[in-house]
């Protein structure tokens, strides 16, 4: 987890895995293992030396990197305040190349106290992908995609057509939104707020909500079965399934060039 900086589908709310380190204890390439924060010289020295090299580096750092929330990419010297270097932004998404992490203090957060979703049915792919934006306006929790070749793919399980309740007709691609509150009418708000959002730029379409904890657990036991399946799909797969990143992902790039995305990754893949 943090080798790799991971996260999932709650990143729009809780962030990267780095976002949550409190302390890193590390053995590098020597065999010498220490917590970061230590004051040994080792580290003291380490630190001057990232806090001269972010400095130096300062604008290309700006021009380079990527602007985007979600990235983990390693090496994160965009991260680095050279008035207080935290050599954890550093560890984390390098996969090991620095150091190999051997404990962790991680920073913890409360569940919530209730959860719904909202099922959003698009009539295409092009469609999904460019109301994720208006969707994001609401706060969600949480954004992840489905399409036709997914949810065909679980139909044809006897195991998994019973959780498809949430879905009506054959519809091109579902956007799943889940929304987290401490009562019912704050859920229900946040839901009516998003839909409201939608219908005034146009969308037609069917929503959808799993409301109980089971329900709930149906939608995204469908999600993970239809991602699974189409990875390991006998049959040809469509290009389509390569746009089957979290839907916050393709919100990194600016609305006016979701579509190019998508139309770029289809390219490359045919």
């Amino acid at each position: 987890m943090i080798g790799n900086n991971s996260t999932g589908t709650h990143s729009i709310l809780y962030g990267m895995t780095a976002d949550h380190i409190k302390r890193l204890e590390v053995v590098f390439g020597d065999g010498e293992k220490l917590w970061l924060d230590n004051g040994a010289v080792r580290l003291t020295n380490l630190r001057e030396n990232i806090r001269h090299l972010a400095l130096r580096h300062k604008d290309e750092i700006l021009k380079r990197y990527p602007q985007t929330w979600r990235s983990v990419a390693g090496y994160a010297l965009n991260k680095i305040d050279p008035d207080e270097v935290n050599l954890n932004w550093l560890i984390a998404g390098s996969e090991g190349t620095l150091a190999t992490v051997v404990q962790a203090e991680l920073n913890l957060v409360p569940l919530p106290t209730m959860s719904c979703l909202a099922m959003v049915h698009f009539d295409s792919l092009h469609a999904a992908l460019e109301a994720t934006p208006r969707i994001l306006e609401s706060k969600p929790t949480a954004v992840e995609l489905i399409d036709r070749f997914m949810l065909n793919l679980t139909r044809k399980h006897s195991e998994y057509q019973k959780y498809l309740t949430f879905c009506e007709g054959d519809p091109a691609a579902i956007l799943i939104v889940e929304f987290y509150g401490e009562t019912e009418s704050e859920l229900a708000e946040q839901i009516s707020r998003m839909s409201a959002t939608l219908r005034n730029s146009g969308y037609r379409g069917v929503i959808t909500q799993a409301n109980s904890q089971r329900s709930q657990a149906d939608v995204w036991k469908i999600r993970k079965a239809a991602l699974m399946s189409a990875i390991s799909s006998p049959v040809k797969v469509p290009p389509s399934v390569f746009t089957h990143m979290p839907a916050p992902d393709v919100c990194m790039f600016n609305r006016s060039s979701i579509s190019k995305l998508k139309k770029g990754i289809v390219n490359i893949v045919t």
